[in-house]
């Protein structure tokens, strides 16, 4: 076995050729390796920029009671804080989405996330919890004749509470415009009707009909009312029909219109 003399600086290396040999022998094996390798069954990492950057929220409102969001990383971290309050960390599932479930979310919170790469909190992301979209319910007026009540709502597939004079009747449910139809061939003039439209679990967004004659249209006025007066005055286009007053919000009685429509 030869030595190979290798002079560095001032100095005098002794190295073994055999050992050179080796080291060749080994490398060219390892060349052979890396290009005999299908690099597509490597297992890959996202690159932290592209982790970061690829965190989204979706828009939250009022009584949606979550949060949710997506990223390319599944399995991951995620810190939720809302107004700059850590509140918990959960973690992304297989396809990388999330939910962070809050019931007590108002309008103007403002909810932030950051996904977790390389042990840091990164990427963060925020969205503002704003007021629920307006959601109408509307009723066409409603006859003797018709014994049907018509309506729409904002809301498809909706479930909506029907009631004759304060009892409710059924439930049923919109259709993919919103619209529903409400049938009862018992209904007979001045018999209320009201409908509600279930939200977030709970029925809300009333709104009422009176069942008329054919052809008559339900109208209401009032006298003008100056602070003296003892007795509120009015007329109505329903005949002994029942009249609700309320003052401030508060019922204070029920009566009957005249053969006029006067009361």
């Amino acid at each position: 076995m030869g030595s190979i003399i290798s002079p560095i600086g001032n100095s005098v290396d002794f190295v073994s050729a055999a050992t050179t040999e080796t080291a060749d022998k080994i490398k060219t094996t390892q060349d052979a390796n890396i290009e005999n390798t299908n690099v597509s069954a490597i297992p890959t990492k996202v690159t932290t920029s592209k982790a970061a950057n690829s965190l989204s929220l979706h828009p939250v409102q009022v009584g949606d009671g979550k949060v949710t969001g997506t990223t390319l990383q599944p399995n991951t971290s995620i810190r939720v804080q809302v107004n700059r309050v850590l509140k918990t960390i959960i973690v992304t599932d297989e396809e990388g989405g999330f939910t962070y479930k809050n019931s007590r979310l108002i309008e103007g919170d403002i909810v932030r996330v950051e996904i977790k790469v390389d042990g840091l909190y990164t990427g963060a992301k925020e969205v503002v919890v704003v007021a629920p979209a307006k959601n109408e319910l509307t009723l066409q007026p409603v006859t003797v004749k018709e014994k049907k009540v018509v309506g729409r709502t904002t809301l498809p597939k909706t479930p909506i509470r029907m009631s004759v004079n304060g009892v409710a009747k059924t439930t049923l449910t919109t259709d993919e415009q919103g619209d529903f139809t409400y049938n009862n061939s018992t209904l007979v003039a001045g018999d209320v009707v009201k409908a509600e439209m279930k939200i977030n679990g709970a029925y809300t967004g009333a709104k009422e009909v009176t069942v008329v004659d054919n052809g008559i249209v339900p109208a209401i006025t009032l006298q003008e009312i100056e602070e003296t007066h003892t007795v509120i005055k009015g007329k109505t286009t329903l005949f002994n029909n029942l009249i609700r007053v309320s003052l401030n919000g508060i019922v204070k009685a029920t009566i009957t219109s005249d053969e006029t429509g006067g009361f």
